[in-house]
């Protein structure tokens, strides 16, 4: 078995190896089987009869991510079974393995991400004025603020349509910190003076790894990066490969519950009224999401 990779401690993101993966057979099981196996694929991937779905310690876990948890739940009933011979079923017939990859990592939702996003995001900064570094760039996640699983739910979609909002449009972005931006720039300042490159410094080693920096990134570069992206440095963490559930959560709860109230409102008094009623209360919320995410307020 191979170890994983290192989680770096102080640090809000962390490393994950390959430790036994999974995969989803015809029949409906979940099978764990060797990193020989699974060296060299990607989730997705079709491998030993079956499609690799999770990889053991994807999501801080030991037990396989939380849709592998769900697999092997389902698979203990006969129902289940058939159920997850259909999920098989779904994710073969997906012939583009981004698109079933993306499937995958939304616990089998299927709701592709726009692929323009992140590209319209840093446009749009551009057409205000902020235009970012390469390097810079790589430091920030775009984030969907409504998130994007919710396309996949039909009526709460509709419900944010209805608002005047589009879960794809870029105005539904934030970008945020994929590492603590304070905790790099503290140990930055820990450094000797005299160090000017990323040898011997395992964190900042570590950092470049992860967000596939380049070659020219050097603690120079990564002081200039600090102090382009200062406005950053109170906002949520975005952590690298990560899919935030309880954010997830918390947004599909509240969402919904503008949504039953917009539907109850609709029928009793039409979709005008309804949407003058609930619109100010859906902007609040919203708002309120983008002030505290800017602000840390919210673990990601």
């Amino acid at each position: 078995m191979l170890l994983s990779k290192i989680v770096v401690k102080g640090f809000k993101f962390y490393l994950y190896g390959s430790v036994n993966p999974w995969v989803l057979l015809a029949s409906g099981e979940v099978k764990e089987i060797s990193d020989e196996l699974a060296k060299g694929k990607k989730l997705g991937d079709e491998i030993e009869e079956g499609i690799l779905v999770g990889i053991k310690g994807t999501g801080k876990t030991d037990s396989g991510s939380a849709f592998v948890k769900a697999l092997g739940e389902s698979a203990q009933t006969s129902e289940g079974l058939a159920k997850n011979a259909k999920r098989f079923e779904d994710l073969k017939n997906i012939q583009d393995l981004a698109a079933r990859n993306a499937k995958i990592l939304q616990g089998g939702k299927g709701v592709v991400r726009d692929p323009n996003f992140r590209k319209n995001f840093f446009g749009m900064l551009e057409n205000y004025g902020l235009k970012l570094s390469e390097n810079a760039k790589k430091f920030i996640a775009v984030h969907h603020i409504a998130p994007n699983f919710l396309k996949g739910k039909q009526k709460i979609a509709d419900f944010i349509t209805n608002m005047g909002y589009n879960i794809d449009a870029v105005e539904n972005a934030i970008g945020l910190p994929r590492i603590d931006l304070n905790i790099l720039d503290d140990a930055i300042k820990g450094l000797d003076e005299s160090v000017d490159v990323l040898k011997n410094t395992k964190h900042l080693e570590t950092i470049k790894t992860t967000l596939k920096l380049g070659d020219d990134v050097d603690v120079k570069e990564l002081k200039r990066i600090i102090k382009e992206l200062e406005d950053a440095k109170t906002a949520s963490v975005h952590a690298v490969d990560t899919y935030h559930p309880a954010f997830n959560r918390m947004m599909e709860e509240k969402i919904t519950l503008l949504s039953t109230e917009f539907n109850i409102l609709f029928k009793s008094a039409g979709k005008a009224k309804a949407i003058e009623k609930i619109k100010p209360k859906f902007t609040d919320f919203y708002n309120s999401i983008v002030v505290d995410l800017l602000n840390g307020k919210i673990k990601l």
